[in-house]
């Protein structure tokens, strides 16, 4: 999944796209193992996940906005468009999500557009405790979802990395990750 999403959001930067909303909701995989973004903004006129969370101070309002994000709605100061780090953001709670079968509501308290740092701790903790996953895809998913952008790795980096293995990932092989990325 983690290669599909990223691989995604390369391709539609390529092609002059971008995602608006990327969270567990959007994504699709197809009979062959293909991840699907839906949501994709073509048209002005499309509302992104900015949008909602300022324009809809809903509880109920189910989108992954990165820490940063909120704080700029919370002052108004928000361009509308997901920049590089909170893309990978989204991507990382996305798979976090996904792997506790949660949809990431509970990190944010949208009326009063606040993120809440102790329910994404402990949805971490939770994952990291139980997942199956090695080590270093761990580390991996954990560094997407930091609060702090500058710690992120980015997303030309994320891609860069996870292309070495797009063969095996693409012929649904098993691939053993010896060394995480540089930047993380």
């Amino acid at each position: 999944m983690l290669y599909g999403l990223v691989a995604a959001r390369v391709d539609l930067k390529n092609y002059g796209g971008r995602v608006g909303d990327i969270r567990p909701e959007n994504v699709f995989i197809d009979n062959s193992g293909k991840v699907k973004i839906v949501n994709i903004l073509t048209s002005p006129n499309e509302t992104n996940a900015f949008t909602k969370a300022k324009d809809n101070h809903n509880p109920d309002l189910n989108v992954i906005l990165a820490p940063e994000d909120l704080a700029d709605l919370l002052k108004n100061s928000i361009d509308n468009k997901a920049n590089n780090q909170s893309e990978i953001f989204a991507i990382g709670a996305t798979v976090l999500s996904a792997g506790l079968l949660d949809n990431f509501r509970g990190v944010y308290n949208y009326k009063k557009l606040q993120f809440l740092s102790d329910e994404l701790n402990l949805r971490k903790d939770h994952w990291s405790e139980h997942s199956k996953y090695s080590e270093i895809f761990k580390s991996i998913i954990l560094n997407l979802v930091d609060e702090n952008p500058s710690k992120r790795i980015t997303g030309d980096e994320l891609y860069k990395f996870i292309s070495k293995y797009e063969s095996a990932i693409k012929a649904k092989e098993q691939f053993i990750i010896t060394h995480p990325p540089e930047n993380l």
